[in-house]
């Protein structure tokens, strides 16, 4: 198996240190320092085009958002409305898509509908939902309601296409060059922070249909296999990608404050659901107080 360092951190620590500065609202600091670590890479004749330096979230276009209120409206259930949407980067089949002659390929973005049986999401706020990640993932993962293509990301084909044009080389090769492992992920990461900013800057101009959590960056499941999440299974796993639970960038969370007893109320619930599963008698009473605290 492959592995790297990035600026003195393993791979995992280092996104997880990004997911940190974007939880923080800190976007510039995470895409100056993702700057700085491809300066080596990006540049003329190098393994990323310069662009990569330079391109910010002004350059992208969100597409379709005026369709987004009926595509949510779409998969409300009776008694189960959605609640919450990520935006993320997706797959759009089992065979890859090409970059065009150009070198540019479109990436696919997912919309994910979730309602309150993923998560308490209609009484949580922006600290509540961050409750919901953790070191393996986040609560809801898996259980969306629905997933559909309802809107399109232009302006980054350049770059998305470069990366899928180096992790063909790097499958390619029987050793996989360091070097180019390392330029595919920092490029992979600054795409996500990218695409973070962009929705976020979407919201502020447009606003939302009507009230909801809203989460950006990669999907956490399987199916999300753009160039960007498969840079990092393949980090992760060498070169046979395999399935992963853990967090990528579904970090950015819009939304007006809730109470949180709600959100602990839904935990406990969840707990003892598990706890009811998995345990005998004689555990369930030790374990079933921590929930309560």
């Amino acid at each position: 198996m492959t592995t790297i360092v990035l600026d003195g951190l393993n791979e995992e620590d280092f996104r997880r240190s990004i997911e940190n500065r974007l939880r923080e609202a800190s976007h510039g600091a995470a895409i100056e320092r993702l700057r700085r670590l491809l300066a080596p890479f990006a540049r003329p004749g190098g393994v990323l085009p310069e662009r990569f330096l330079t391109v910010e979230a002004a350059d992208l276009v969100l597409s379709g958002w005026e369709a987004l209120g009926e595509a949510v409206a779409r998969h409300d259930k009776p008694g189960r409305p959605v609640t919450a949407i990520s935006i993320a980067f997706g797959w759009p089949g089992e065979e890859a898509p090409a970059p065009d002659a150009e070198g540019c390929l479109r990436p696919h973005v997912e919309t994910s509908f979730y309602s309150d049986n993923a998560y308490p999401f209609s009484a949580s706020g922006r600290e509540d939902l961050l409750d919901g990640y953790s070191f393996y993932g986040c609560t809801w993962s898996g259980d969306s309601e629905a997933t559909e293509t309802v809107l399109s990301l232009e302006g980054v084909d350049d770059l998305h296409g470069a990366l899928a044009l180096l992790e063909a080389e790097l499958l390619a090769m029987e050793e996989p060059d360091e070097a180019g492992i390392a330029a595919g992920s920092l490029g992979a990461c600054l795409l996500s922070v990218l695409l973070v900013q962009t929705v976020a800057q979407q919201i502020t101009r447009t606003g939302l249909p009507r009230p909801l959590c809203v989460m950006a960056g990669s999907l956490t499941e399987d199916r999300a296999r753009s160039p960007a999440h498969r840079f990092r299974n393949f980090l992760l796993h060498g070169r046979q990608p395999q399935k992963t639970l853990a967090l990528l960038w579904q970090i950015f969370v819009w939304r007006v404050g809730r109470p949180k007893p709600a959100v602990r109320a839904w935990f406990v619930r969840r707990f003892d659901e598990a706890v009811n599963d998995s345990l005998s008698d004689c555990w369930q009473a030790r374990f079933r107080w921590r929930a309560q605290d």
